[in-house]
């Protein structure tokens, strides 16, 4: 789950690059909302006996991160984003984070194995990973 809580934040970092197909308002998330975010996952996760998906997407995607937001269809689209990486599909490993199967979660969760992983991901990103049509990239350009 951590590893999809970063992907995420990676994820509506990168989107900013897109300008207004992006995001609406570009907004100044930091490290330290990654590290909140990080901290009650890790609580949720220790302190239930079942993982409270729906209560960790609404403090991390409307709170930690939404509490920047200020344009009502970028809360929209940071909710779905987050629906995406923070669900129970991801704990069964190979869960897709994109239509083109590039972007999964770890199957072994091993340190060395998720970084070389993490490695093997493709060096120039796909408009299609942040959710976007593939001609983003000439806006982006």
């Amino acid at each position: 789950m951590l590893y999809s809580l970063a992907f995420f934040h990676a994820i509506i970092l990168e989107r900013r690059k897109f300008g207004p197909i992006g995001w609406n308002i570009p907004y100044d998330w930091m490290n330290s909302d990654f590290d909140t975010s990080n901290l009650q996952l890790k609580m949720f996760i220790e302190e239930q006996p079942v993982v409270p998906y729906k209560t960790l997407n609404v403090i991390i995607a409307e709170i930690n991160y939404g509490g920047r937001v200020t344009d009502n269809k970028d809360m929209r689209l940071i909710k779905a984003l987050l629906t995406q990486y923070m669900n129970p599909n991801i704990m069964e490993g190979s869960y897709s984070f994109s239509s083109s199967g590039d972007y999964i979660s770890p199957k072994n969760l091993e340190l060395p194995d998720v970084i070389t992983m993490i490695n093997s991901l493709p060096l120039d990103d796909d408009p299609e990973v942040f959710g976007l049509h593939p001609n983003a990239n000439i806006t982006c350009q």
